[in-house]
């Protein structure tokens, strides 16, 4: 714990990460969740003289963080039946009931801090209104009684996190999926534009359930049917493992169908002549044969007494949504099309591959003639910063610039994006902390303009509109 420190909060919609200016990580990762009772715990409850009321284990109303999630995701402990989950932050809206929970928790139970002596530099999401905004500092200021106070945007974060003032961002987080511009260090709100559902992580993890669920390998399909305690947590882990983005989405389909359907069969007729059923579950990650590597095929032992999983097509069909929405139905995902066995530039099978409109590509080409039309934001066209859960598949990076290059080709307009332009992202396993390097990097800069409790007792809540 460094001291005298400025305090970091990025604010986000799974976690909340805290750490400490000046530092190159942050010092905790918060889950964005509450526990609280489902009716209240007074009802039909009479209390005796010397009688203490127990609420939830250990004198507590409600869990945070890390503790209601061991209460959520245990179905044995006595508290599973009788709270139920509550987010601060979800689906673009905000619970300042629940938000404020979390900070006390982090503020004074975590990191003990004495408030009324505490600088924080705290992100704002980008679908805050001007209300929630001015209802953040005003809770800041006269809720938790912090001297100095500053607010700013999650994308331009993000941005300086990268070493940029004039960028385009791509977030890609849990339950948001934005693009926003940044010019000379300012988030352009007129500019920022919500990419919808489809390309947040959380929709990845029920989209991996969804295709394992409905796999084209009918062991793997009959096991997860079978199998009712692959909860939310289990499926993302798997995602998070195994999903790649694949260059050529139709060629790795037709490179996967011979080996897997071989693959298939050896595995069951192993399963069947196995003696002891328990032996392989101590081998996690070993593939089904070596020469089935390098076509994507894994075998997951599941949190169950004998049960595994085979899938292939799922790992690259989880991200490929992003790229193309079409592939969001079961029965087109695992469909190797002749006419386009992948959306890279050239002819395969006698045909050319057009890039999807609807895809990632086609709509940040779309938000580029948007910001074409805004002189203001024109610099900010040729630097795109990539960041948030969503977009850290390996293979991601490489996938969005070839896509990028064949439809600015295809449609002709290379003026928008070419050799020139290029795209900006952090190793694939920090790209969650972009927005928090850069408020770790803003919030020790000399030039700080810090909302003080005297600027704020002058101009009130209206002091953001001053400066943003």
């Amino acid at each position: 714990m460094v001291d005298g420190a400025p305090i970091v909060i990025d604010n986000g919609s799974y976690f909340t990460r805290v750490g400490f200016g000046g530092s190159p990580q942050p010092y905790l990762f918060v889950p964005s969740i509450t526990a609280h009772w489902k009716e209240s715990p007074l009802a039909n409850k009479t209390q005796t003289a010397g009688e203490e009321l127990i609420f939830l284990g250990k004198n507590k109303y409600y869990y945070v963080g890390e503790e209601a999630q061991q209460v959520l995701s245990n179905p044995t402990s006595d508290q599973y039946d009788h709270v139920s989950a509550k987010y601060p932050l979800k689906d673009q809206t905000v619970d300042f009931d629940e938000l404020e929970k979390l900070w006390k928790y982090i503020l004074q139970d975590s990191l003990k801090l004495t408030l009324h002596d505490t600088t924080v530099l705290m992100n704002t999401p980008p679908y805050f209104s001007k209300s929630d905004r001015h209802r953040m500092l005003e809770m800041l200021k006269e809720q938790f009684d912090i001297p100095r106070v500053l607010l700013e945007r999650d994308a331009t974060l993000a941005a300086y996190g990268r070493g940029q003032t004039d960028a385009t961002v791509i977030s890609l987080g849990h339950s948001t999926a934005t693009l926003s511009a940044i010019s000379s260090g300012y988030n352009q709100d007129h500019l920022t534009v919500d990419l919808g559902e489809t390309m947040t992580g959380e929709y990845a993890t029920q989209r991996m359930r969804y295709l394992l669920t409905n796999s084209s390998c009918a062991y793997t399909k009959r096991v997860v049917q079978s199998v009712p305690t692959l909860d939310v947590t289990f499926m993302r882990r798997l995602k998070e493992s195994y999903a790649y983005v694949a260059t050529h989405y139709n060629q790795k389909l037709y490179d996967m169908e011979a080996p897997m359907a071989a693959a298939i069969r050896d595995r069951e007729s192993w399963l069947r002549r196995r003696r002891d059923p328990r032996t392989y579950l101590l081998c996690e990650r070993k593939p089904v044969d070596t020469k089935h590597v390098a076509i994507g095929i894994e075998v997951r032992s599941l949190p169950t007494d004998d049960s595994e999983l085979m899938f292939a097509v799922e790992r690259v069909g989880v991200p490929e949504v992003v790229f193309d929405p079409a592939r969001r139905d079961a029965a087109q995902c695992f469909k190797a099309e002749e006419g386009r066995p992948s959306y890279m530039p050239g002819k395969k099978y006698g045909k050319v591959c057009p890039i999807p409109h609807d895809g990632l590509p086609g709509k940040l080409m779309s938000f580029f003639e948007l910001m074409k039309k805004d002189s203001v934001a024109v610099p900010s066209i040729k630097t795109v910063v990539i960041t948030g859960g969503n977009v850290s598949y390996p293979g991601f990076i490489e996938r969005l610039s070839a896509d990028l290059f064949a439809y600015s080709e295809e449609n002709n307009k290379t003026d928008l994006w070419n050799h020139s332009c290029k795209l900006l992202a952090s190793h694939r396993t920090c790209r969650t902390m972009d927005a928090w390097q850069g408020g770790s990097i803003v919030s020790t800069h000399p030039s700080v303009d810090w909302i003080t409790n005297e600027v704020y007792q002058e101009y009130g809540t209206d002091v953001l509109e001053r400066r943003y």
